[in-house]
């Protein structure tokens, strides 16, 4: 099972936001995310600009809103 938790490393210990739910030893995986802040004030949660903004735009490809697909919906909820 694969569980993600955000924490703080500080002071050479990490302090886990929460306890992992149902896993009493498990491989962990560590990747530090510079810490950012404003006027000397830490921000609540990075996003993925603060973290990569030069892959933002880069690609274009997925699957588009289907909700402008007339054809999609057609007899949706009609069963």
């Amino acid at each position: 099972m694969l569980q993600t938790i955000e924490g703080i490393y500080r002071n050479g210990q990490i302090e886990l936001s929460e306890t992992p739910e149902s896993i009493s030893q498990a491989k962990v995986i560590v990747t530090f995310v510079e810490v950012q802040t404003v006027n000397g004030e830490q921000k609540s949660g990075l996003t993925a600009f603060d973290v990569a903004p030069d892959l933002l735009g880069k690609h274009d490809f997925g699957t588009g809103d289907l909700a402008t697909n007339k054809e999609h919906l057609q007899g949706l909820g009609r069963d």
